[in-house]
């Protein structure tokens, strides 16, 4: 912005020096300047598509599919790069698609020498499952990693404004909610003790998107249900246990007030500095009292 307006000051000054040729000058500098802006806002459009399209083709490739439990490490970073950078509307109507494509598309049968479809084999069906699980999986990987912003926005505009992907909506919300339980919480936090203060502080953020979602005044309608897998009665189903967020308060603040023994550790010697050593423990017990000051204020908030 500070070019194009240099650009336009140094227009006018040389204006000054032939004013009768002025307008005609003025005309082509407004000329030009629409272009760089036009070229600026192609530009940034060009990169926020990089943003989206690389993490996008990359997170379903195989090799990034292989293994998927217990945690998806492969897909992960490019689930959350795509996360970061795609906003609600466009990952509502993806969802929606990829929905669609679990439901309703199977791969064509082979057939035998008449013609007559032939059932798929059990390799075939756990490919068809294995593929159907790590698009549902890419799913929940970006609908955990969004930003609690775009949730909100797709919040209001799909649910309060009864728009066109409102149930798909729904369904997004119970993906975050299965992501941050099963992935970030059970398989990876909560496998080990909470042990330090920046961990217990990581699975206090974790837990609040849960609980945020949990206390929505519609979380009644919150689920997901699938039915392209084979058999169709192993589709993932799940409904919103609300009790969720209160059970994983309790188990953090168990875990933290066992395992993390901040406040009573001495002074580690990490940078050379006593004083900086001194400011950086003391960072840490504040940060460990915070998270505890938190789980308890959110633990009472459900007793009302």
């Amino acid at each position: 912005m500070k070019q194009v307006l240099c650009i336009a000051l140094l227009a006018f000054l040389f204006a000054g020096c032939g004013m009768i040729d002025m307008p005609s000058k003025m005309d082509k500098t407004n000329e030009n300047m629409e272009k760089m802006i036009g070229n600026m806002n192609h530009t940034n459009e060009g990169i926020d598509q990089q943003k989206q399209l690389i993490p996008f083709e990359n997170m379903l490739k195989p090799e990034n599919t292989a293994n998927l439990f217990p945690i998806p490490t492969r897909m992960m970073p490019y689930g959350k790069k795509l996360a970061e950078a795609i906003p609600a509307q466009d990952f509502v109507e993806l969802t929606y698609l990829w929905l669609k494509e679990i439901n309703e598309v199977l791969p064509a049968h082979k057939v035998d020498a008449n013609g007559n479809d032939l059932p798929y084999t059990q390799d075939e069906t756990a490919q068809i499952n294995h593929d159907k699980t790590a698009v549902l999986m890419a799913l929940q990987v970006v609908a955990g990693f969004l930003p609690q912003q775009t949730v909100q926005e797709m919040i209001k505009s799909q649910i309060y404004n009864s728009g066109r992907y409102k149930n798909t909506a729904y369904t997004i919300l119970m993906l975050r909610v299965q992501f941050t339980r099963d992935i970030l919480l059970d398989a990876s936090l909560l496998a080990a003790p909470l042990d330090d203060s920046g961990i217990v502080a990581q699975a206090v953020e974790y837990n609040k998107n849960i609980d945020f979602i949990a206390k929505l005044p519609f979380a009644d309608k919150i689920g997901m249900k699938t039915t392209g897998f084979i058999p169709t009665e192993d589709s993932p189903v799940e409904k919103l246990d609300t009790a969720i967020a209160l059970k994983n308060w309790q188990r953090i603040q168990r875990s933290a007030e066992r395992d993390c023994d901040v406040t009573t550790r001495g002074v580690e010697p990490k940078t050379g500095d006593p004083a900086q050593d001194q400011q950086l423990h003391q960072a840490s017990v504040n940060q460990y009292n915070q998270a505890l000051a938190d789980i308890q204020s959110y633990i009472s908030s459900w007793a009302h």
